[in-house]
């Protein structure tokens, strides 16, 4: 409304401007108290949150920390899975080697035995050679012992002649 609209209006009329202001001044007011209050709300839910917030981001931190160290034990066993793993190429590898020098191991061996099995058997043939010719010589030897002994038995048969001149001649 502008002045001259204002000096145009009655009294009871400005009256019930005047209360109609009043009132929606008090509305306004009310509600600029509602709109603080909400404020003040809103900040102490922000405040909050803030420190809700601040509390999760050094749980964050401390989060990365540990997934820093975990990382680094997982780089670490990594390495050492690698290392394994190359060291089991490396066995497998030698099972391999070590493998074909058993099997030509085996071969000496086998050779060796069949070696010993002919020196054994050798010695056996040997040995049963000399059990023969030692029973031969014991076989001979008691034939010899035989004659020797009719030997001996027609030496004391034989008589004993003197000859002319007085000697002593055995005969057979």
């Amino acid at each position: 409304m502008t002045d001259r609209e204002l000096r145009k209006l009655r009294r009871q009329d400005l009256l019930q401007l005047l209360l109609d202001q009043g009132r929606e001044f008090e509305r306004q007011r009310q509600q600029s108290r509602e709109f603080e209050m909400n404020l003040i709300q809103s900040e102490a839910t922000c405040e909050r949150l803030k420190s809700r917030l601040d509390d999760k981001d050094s749980q964050i931190e401390r989060l990365k920390g540990r997934l820093d160290k975990k990382d680094a034990q997982l780089r670490e066993l990594r390495e050492m899975l690698e290392r394994q793993q190359n060291f089991r190429r490396i066995e497998i590898e030698k099972a391999g080697s070590i493998a074909e020098a058993a099997l030509k191991l085996n071969g000496i061996f086998e050779a060796a035995q069949r070696a010993a099995d002919q020196y054994l058997m050798n010695v056996r043939q040997t040995g049963q050679e000399l059990d023969k010719e030692e029973a031969i010589r014991n076989a001979d030897e008691e034939k010899l012992r035989q004659i020797a002994e009719e030997i001996l038995a027609q030496d004391l048969e034989t008589e004993t002649v003197s000859d002319t001149e007085g000697n002593i001649i055995e005969r057979l």
